[in-house]
């Protein structure tokens, strides 16, 4: 029953960002700057997201075999 819910949280985290005011930013406008704003790190913390709960699920499929 883990699998169904944990797959619904990771949907509405996604559809959540998704919707965030982030993912309006220009990456035109970001290019100008020489340090990365904290709005565009965020958004690279995010794009781990998909492989660490691609490790969690690996992670638990090799412990219940």
């Amino acid at each position: 029953m883990k699998g169904p819910r944990l797959l619904v949280m990771f949907a509405a985290l996604v559809v959540t960002a998704a919707y965030s005011p982030l993912v309006n930013a220009c990456p035109y406008c970001l290019g100008k700057e020489t340090t990365l704003p904290p709005s565009l790190k965020l958004v690279g913390v995010f794009l781990l997201v998909p492989f660490v709960v691609a490790g969690a699920v690996a992670a638990v499929a090799r412990r219940l075999r």
